[in-house]
């Protein structure tokens, strides 16, 4: 029947996904060329979510993996994943600028924090509790740590203007954001953070303490030598997000790679 036909439209759309994002997870977050094609992986796997929401907007599947809250948090998460790659892919270039690491990596902390939300649904909460707490785990972590360095490179730009007073609130702010994702970091089981976010404890690490010490130093200097103002709050970080919201499905899926039926 029809319906069954949609059916199967559906389930194997969301099969494509899912290889999509098992593709998107083989590929390495230092190397410039695998961030590209990650970023690729999402912006296809988000597209063609959002084409499979209308798609089963009209139905009542029972399955909370084709509910409309489901589709809507892996949406959200790709695009939040995806933007974590263009971050990366400008920052593993070496010759990106800290204007635009600061918006690509303020967009990526944008969108983590929406896909967090996503996750935090009553029915996922309620159907599927043990990985809708996993999904919020990762993307709350991946959240802070964009933040920590959208404020960072923030920081980066005022120390090459001589602006010592907003760095030092630049530098503080990434502080804090380090501290409290270290914080996070350390509340969870070993097995957790091996599963979930192993490679984001391990950067915090690294980054906290270079954050703690430029802001030591700045400190120090201002003090000594340039005695600028430091101003009780800044501007928000403006964000750029590259990553597409919607693009519907990739080509390869419109246009068929073989004839269809060149027998009848």
């Amino acid at each position: 029947t029809h319906s069954h036909l949609l059916w199967d439209r559906t389930c194997i759309t969301f099969t494509i996904v899912s290889l999509l994002s098992f593709q998107a997870a083989q590929c390495s977050l230092t190397d410039r060329e695998e961030c590209k094609k990650g970023f690729s992986l999402c912006q296809q796997a988000a597209g063609i979510l959002e084409t499979l929401q209308e798609l089963v907007s009209s139905l009542d599947f029972a399955t909370v993996d084709l509910s409309i809250p489901m589709l809507q948090f892996w949406q959200a998460f790709f695009l939040a994943q995806g933007q974590s790659f263009v971050y990366r892919m400008a920052s593993a270039g070496g010759s990106a600028q800290h204007p635009t690491l600061s918006s690509l990596s303020q967009s990526a902390y944008l969108l983590f924090n929406e896909a967090l939300s996503k996750a935090q649904d009553a029915r996922l909460e309620s159907e599927v509790p043990r990985q809708a707490k996993h999904w919020a785990t990762y993307c709350k972590a991946q959240a802070m740590m964009a933040a920590a360095k959208a404020e960072y490179h923030q920081a980066a730009i005022q120390r090459i203007d001589h602006v010592y007073g907003v760095e030092i609130v630049r530098l503080r702010q990434s502080l804090a954001k380090l501290k409290a994702c270290k914080e996070f970091l350390s509340s969870m089981t070993e097995e957790e953070l091996v599963n979930l976010v192993e490679y984001t404890s391990r950067e915090c690490e690294a980054i906290l303490p270079v954050v703690a010490d430029r802001l030591k130093e700045i400190e120090r200097d201002n003090y000594n030598i340039y005695n600028e103002d430091i101003p009780k709050s800044v501007p928000e970080i403006v964000a750029k997000q590259l990553i597409k919201s919607s693009l519907g499905y990739p080509e390869p899926m419109l246009i068929p790679q073989k004839r269809l039926f060149v027998n009848l």
